[in-house]
């Protein structure tokens, strides 16, 4: 009963209802389609795209850190040896201590460069030399 009453209806349609609704209905589940094939490409590349990115990125970091670990150790051996250093720091050469300390920054690229004593009190903040006197322990 209920098919009849859909073929009824059918036939009333004209013929230009009846050929673009299938038509219609086709186009709008070709391009919901298209549009899921799209996003899930687009996804995926772009996915794979920050991925890579990404683990370059980390690498870079990694490999930088690593320099500047090197440059520090290199640079903390050349303090620990270093006479002209020893010599500021037991003579209370503040300003002495101050210039070999900015040179050696100059020198190794560090950002940084302070001295304390062994209770951790700043002795020369070479990058800040106004700086001295509080304790970083």
């Amino acid at each position: 009963m209920q098919k009849e009453g859909i073929l009824k209806r059918l036939q009333s349609w004209s013929i230009r209802l009846k050929i673009f609704a299938p038509q219609n209905a086709l186009n709008i589940v070709l391009f919901l389609v298209i549009v899921f094939l799209i996003y899930r490409t687009v996804d995926r590349e772009l996915n794979r795209y920050f991925d890579g990115t990404i683990r370059t990125q980390a690498q870079f970091i990694q490999d930088e850190m690593s320099r500047l670990q090197q440059t520090a150790l290199q640079a903390g051996e050349w303090f620990e040896s270093s006479a002209r250093l020893a010599e500021a720091l037991q003579t209370n050469n503040r300003q002495m201590a101050l210039e070999l300390g900015q040179t050696a920054m100059s020198a190794f690229g560090l950002h940084y460069f302070v001295v304390t004593d062994t209770e951790g009190d700043v002795l020369i903040r070479a990058h800040a030399p106004e700086n001295y006197g509080d304790n970083i322990s």
